[in-house]
């Protein structure tokens, strides 16, 4: 009887430590690389319970009123937005992006304060990407609201049916 009778076999079941070694890898070093062309600086990334939770900034000084155009440095508070993307490697994504409000300094201007819009990832208002948002209306259009609430929970995006209809109303407007 030889004494490794398994030798040649070839396994594909990966061992919980190699998945670790996988997920610390991407959290570490694939994740940030995905947001580089976002305007984003990925400070942290931590998987917790199947999600992989990103704490995020703007990667710029400055904000530009989105009111009047004009450019201001001077901060005048800050708050968090949870946003949503998409699924890596089958594991949800919430990206928890810290938001600094700007004084608008234009005498014109209707406004005094505004919030800053990180990156072209992210549009006003909204709780998720744009990249996940036209997931969401792709799957609204090809099928029922019911089917693509089915389907988009398979994928890691958990949106009701009813809110499957709302991209697909706001990508007129685009």
């Amino acid at each position: 009887m030889p004494k490794y009778p398994n030798e040649c076999k070839v396994t594909t079941k990966k061992s919980e430590s190699c998945k670790a070694n996988e997920i610390n890898l991407l959290c570490n070093e694939g994740i940030p690389q995905l947001y580089l062309s976002s305007e984003l600086i990925i400070h942290e990334v931590v998987h917790d319970c199947n999600v992989f939770h990103l704490y995020a900034s703007s990667s710029l000084g400055y904000g530009v009123c989105p009111y009047c155009g004009h450019v201001s440095s001077q901060v005048h508070s800050r708050y968090s937005r949870t946003i949503y993307d998409l699924s890596i490697l089958g594991e949800r994504v919430v990206l928890h992006l810290d938001v600094r409000k700007f004084f608008c300094h234009n005498d014109d201007c209707c406004r005094k304060t505004f919030a800053e819009q990180p990156g072209d990832e992210v549009f006003r208002y909204r709780r998720r990407t744009c990249r996940c948002e036209r997931v969401v209306a792709r799957h609204g259009i090809s099928v029922s609201s019911n089917s693509a609430c089915r389907l988009l929970s398979d994928i890691g995006i958990c949106v009701s049916s009813s809110t499957i209809l709302l991209p697909i109303e706001f990508s007129k407007h685009i």
